[in-house]
């Protein structure tokens, strides 16, 4: 395991890139709207859009990688390998119930810290048929790559976040999960999200859940070629989060297939009206399409490139998008 880093120059052609080249990205103001990845208050970990990956071979000074590159790279985009350095990997957690104590909830980004599990810059790791009750966040990955979440539930009291992929985490798999109702309810001033891409992640596929609660959380500072499909949602009690300067809330190749809402709110949902060249496909239970999120000022003006397919049909047996790409290209 090796990690390719691209420079996030001062022209930001790189992030233009990430957000599919649409008219929009070319006059986007990076440096005062998305400063926390573009500009001034940027942190260390947005100087580089950093991809760990597996180098199957080196053949006369050219290196092949076990996957194909989600972005080009191109001359005014230099990129670079560096070794990955030690690293946690091939371990997990699996058969657990993680109840923290019942302490009051708190006010947005003042929470106590009554979490779950944390993937913090891993990779090949995973949690299996893990509950937890009374979190702020039940489950993070934070820097981290190719770990599967898969039969993991949350519930208790009202939380921050039920799963967040942040700060580049990339192809992440979190499958067969359930947030349940709110047994005590959110407080004033406090925020639920719940499935959650942000900071330059990508890559990563929420599939086969049920949300009794929360939303789609985009995070802002441009998650891109992210995936959600075969969920149902109860879209309530929740927004999606993301400071003022961070940047728009999606780049390219973001796609909800086979989303069914049960409650009629669109919010999150049908994202390709703020979403560059993305896709929805197949969301049933809304009477109209359409995101409800707010796009003047923060993301990406003019023609977004982006289709909506099949509204309102049931996909069936096509409605989980990552086993019908299986089926047409299975894994060797």
């Amino acid at each position: 395991m090796i990690l390719l880093e691209w420079e996030i120059g001062a022209d930001y052609g790189l992030l233009r890139h990430m957000a599919g080249d649409v008219h929009g990205a070319e006059g986007y103001d990076w440096e005062t709207r998305a400063a926390t990845i573009a500009g001034p208050s940027r942190g260390d970990d947005f100087f580089t859009w950093s991809w760990p990956v597996k180098a199957l071979e080196v053949l006369e000074g050219k290196v092949r990688f076990e996957q194909p590159l989600k972005i080009q790279i191109d001359a005014d985009m230099p990129a670079r390998l560096r070794a990955l350095g030690p690293t946690v990997y091939n371990s997990g957690v699996e058969g657990l119930t993680i109840e923290n104590a019942l302490r009051k909830q708190t006010t947005h980004n003042m929470n106590p810290g009554s979490n779950g599990v944390c993937f913090q810059a891993v990779y090949d790791c995973w949690a299996s048929e893990v509950h937890v009750l009374n979190a702020d966040c039940a489950f993070s990955l934070t820097s981290a790559k190719s770990c599967t979440l898969t039969g993991i539930s949350a519930g208790g009291r009202s939380m921050h976040h039920f799963v967040a992929c942040r700060t580049q985490s990339h192809d992440n798999l979190i499958e067969n999960f359930e947030l349940e109702p709110c047994t005590t309810p959110a407080v004033e001033g406090s925020y639920l999200h719940g499935i959650n891409v942000e900071g330059l992640s990508s890559g990563n596929v929420y599939r086969r859940g049920l949300m009794q609660t929360g939303t789609f959380d985009s995070h802002r500072q441009m998650p891109f070629e992210n995936l959600r499909t075969a969920i149902t949602i109860n879209n309530k009690d929740a927004v999606p989060g993301g400071a003022r300067d961070a940047g728009p809330y999606f780049g390219a190749r973001t796609v909800h297939w086979g989303i069914h809402v049960s409650n009629d709110n669109n919010l999150c949902m049908d994202i390709t009206d703020v979403a560059p060249r993305s896709l929805t496909a197949g969301i049933t239970g809304l009477s109209k399409p359409g995101s409800i999120l707010p796009r003047a000022g923060m993301d990406f003006e003019g023609d977004l490139e982006s289709e909506t397919l099949a509204f309102g049909v049931d996909l069936g047996e096509a409605r989980d998008l990552l086993e019908v790409q299986r089926a047409i290209c299975p894994l060797t």
